[in-house]
């Protein structure tokens, strides 16, 4: 009995020293477990939980734009290999079947902006309520797009359209020709969300035409990006009245249908006096028979 405890003690000190647990102890029935839990019996499933990135719960990963995100999950107080599946959102990533058993990694490099706010999600495959997940913060300085030039006529109205990606969102201003756009309640109106800033102007006429700046600057760094855009006011076009285009459509019309009935005209008569050509001559044959 004596051997017994011994062979106890020293397979506690040396699963104590490699950490791994739980290890079996056959010899006395006993098990090497973390303190605070209870042995298991045999064919029971104990309470696995996982790590992620170090963390047991659900959590934010901020990184910059073209940094590596690098993704660690882990399984602790399992009683055996535990298989770790990945998803990025909706979609089950393929991760190496040498990568998936009790401890499983992930990394995306380079980090785009189409990362930001994207979650990735370990769980157990035997069970999938035990899981947990990151969300990515992907730090970037503003990128600005666009059309670069419109034109409209006079009387029209006019939009500028800034596409404009920040995280976070950065501060924009319109500015015409080095200076701030003054907005007017009558004509001038900008529009700004998550994906675009725009710039309306109602009834344009020939002192609105010149150069517009779309002007971003990023809340974290004092970056400041910008986006030039030229508006060309064009003269009204010459444009018929919509009277005078459905008069000449009724005339035309009126037109087309006379000249028709009076070639339908034309043709009857011809056809009539053939036949009365015919019975004429058929009458004088008649005759002289």
């Amino acid at each position: 009995m004596r051997d017994c405890w011994l062979t106890v003690l020293l397979s506690i000190w040396k699963c104590r020293e490699k950490r791994d647990f739980p290890v079996q102890m056959r010899d006395c029935g006993l098990s090497c477990q973390k303190r605070g839990t209870v042995p298991l019996k045999k064919g029971q499933l104990g309470a696995v939980r996982l790590e992620l990135n170090g963390k047991n719960t659900s959590s934010l990963l901020q990184l910059n734009i073209s940094e590596t995100a690098s993704l660690k999950c882990e399984v602790f107080d399992n009683t055996g290999d535990e298989e770790l599946i990945w998803y990025r959102g909706t979609r089950q990533v393929d991760v190496s079947s040498n990568d998936n058993v009790n401890i499983s990694q992930v990394c995306v490099y380079p980090l785009s902006t189409e990362d930001n706010g994207v979650s990735f999600i370990c769980l157990l495959k035997r069970d999938n309520t035990v899981k947990l997940s990151v969300m990515l913060d992907v730090r970037f300085t503003p990128i600005l797009e666009g059309e670069s030039s419109v034109t409209v006529e006079v009387g029209k109205n006019a939009q500028l359209t800034c596409i404009t990606k920040a995280n976070p969102q950065a501060e924009m201003i319109w500015r015409k020709n080095g200076v701030v756009v003054t907005m007017e309640k009558s004509r001038y109106k900008q529009y700004l969300d998550s994906e675009k800033f725009q710039l309306n102007i109602d009834r344009v006429d020939k002192k609105d035409a010149g150069n517009y700046t779309c002007v971003a600057v990023a809340t974290d760094s004092n970056t400041t990006e910008t986006k030039n855009f030229e508006l060309v006011v064009e003269d009204k076009k010459d444009v018929l009245p919509v009277e005078a285009i459905a008069a000449a459509v009724v005339v035309g019309a009126l037109i087309i249908l006379f000249f028709f009935v009076r070639k339908e005209r034309d043709h009857f008569q011809t056809m009539h006096e053939e036949a009365r050509r015919h019975l004429t001559v058929r009458h004088l044959y008649k005759y002289q028979v």
